[in-house]
């Protein structure tokens, strides 16, 4: 999912387009204010830095390494990715914060240099993730950086109308949506209104006749992303490959185990 996104950002801004980040998916359309923001070429991109707090923080802690980025590093003393202290680690809810920003990244392998207090901390985090990973499901905050929510507001008709306004506010027209038939359906439905919604701003006074004729079509593009693979049109869907690598993964690591102890 998240490559996804990464792809339709950075080949937005190659053709000139402002694109916008959308959080929390419908929810985040209903609700506006900072769920709205400009996506940059820098905000889809990531690395892993200043220790365990760059783990909890996550955002631009966590960033790809490359053999260039490792060059000339020898001369400098300490560490180039930095290393900090971090109080919020030691919770439960720090750890929970650092795994979803590992699970974002798809980061499932850590090395960990340091003391007592780091390779401890790192023990109880491995002892901990299966645990971890359940609480993230329960919470739904896998799947991708830009966040993703049902909406049960988005299926009325209310919550469609603001929605199209907070759009207009921001000078939305065209929209990629990433998801399975519940959201390319809603999303189909939404341009179908799109007309009759901008129609009942007007009438209401939250947007004027000019605000209407700029945004006059709303453009959709939808991409199918489901696990199951079981989307005609496409050969597979987003989220299937990455599903089926962890659960090798798993297997491999149950398969491992299983294996030393007798």
């Amino acid at each position: 999912m998240n490559a996804a996104v990464r792809a339709v950002v950075r080949m937005g801004i190659y053709v000139g387009a402002k694109v916008y980040f959308i959080h929390e998916g419908y929810q985040g359309m209903v609700d506006g204010g900072d769920n709205i923001k400009e996506a940059t070429w820098e905000s889809v991109s990531s690395m892993l830095q200043v220790g365990y707090q760059g783990m909890v923080d996550g955002g631009d802690n966590i960033k790809e390494a490359t053999w260039e980025s490792v060059s000339s590093m020898l001369q400098v003393g300490g560490t180039v990715i930095g290393s900090a202290r971090c109080k919020e680690f030691r919770s439960h809810e720090g750890r929970l914060k650092a795994a979803h920003n590992l699970v974002q990244h798809g980061i499932s392998n850590l090395c960990v240099i340091g003391g007592d207090g780091s390779l401890t901390g790192a023990n109880l985090f491995r002892e901990e993730w299966s645990g971890l990973l359940n609480e993230l499901q329960e919470q739904d905050l896998g799947g991708t950086v830009i966040g993703s929510a049902r909406c049960k507001e988005f299926r009325s008709h209310e919550g469609r109308l603001k929605a199209a306004h907070n759009l207009v506010q921001h000078g939305i027209s065209n929209l990629c949506v990433i998801g399975g038939d519940g959201s390319l359906t809603g999303a189909n439905l939404f341009r179908e209104e799109w007309s009759g919604l901008l129609n009942e701003l007007q009438e209401q006074g939250l947007i004027d006749e000019e605000a209407a004729r700029r945004n006059s079509e709303l453009h959709i593009v939808g991409m199918v992303g489901s696990i199951d693979n079981d989307f005609c049109g496409t050969d597979m869907t987003i989220g299937t490959d990455s599903a089926l690598h962890r659960i090798i993964e798993v297997v491999d690591a149950i398969m491992t185990t299983a294996q030393r102890s007798r």
